[in-house]
C-alpha cells in the first residue's frame, strides 16, 4: 500500500502544479487513500483507488459558489472518504 500512498501524494502535487496553484496547507486533511489541501486556487482533494491505482481530483473554490469558506472547510474536512 505504500506505493499507492506515494502515487497519491505525487499526483496531488502534480495536479496543483498543472493548475498553477500554490499550497497554503498541504495535507490539511489526510487519510490512507485521500488527501485534501488548501491552495491558492481553492481546496484540492485527491483520492486513489489502491486496486486500480487511479487518482481522481476534485477542486472546490473558496468563492461564494461554494458558500461560506469556513463552513465549506468544515464540511470538506469532516467528509468521510471511506478510508
Amino acid at each position: 500500500m505504500a506505493s499507492a500512498r506515494l502515487k497519491l501524494l505525487d499526483e496531488h502535487g502534480r495536479e496543483a502544479e498543472i493548475k498553477g496553484a500554490e499550497f497554503r496547507a498541504y495535507g490539511w486533511v489526510s487519510k490512507e487513500h485521500s488527501i485534501m489541501s488548501k491552495t491558492s486556487k481553492g481546496f484540492l482533494e485527491s483520492q486513489i483507488s489502491p486496486e486500480t491505482m487511479f487518482v481522481a481530483h476534485r477542486w472546490t473554490p473558496y468563492d461564494g459558489s461554494a458558500g461560506d469558506p469556513e463552513s465549506t472547510a468544515d464540511t470538506l474536512a469532516n467528509r468521510n472518504h471511506g478510508d
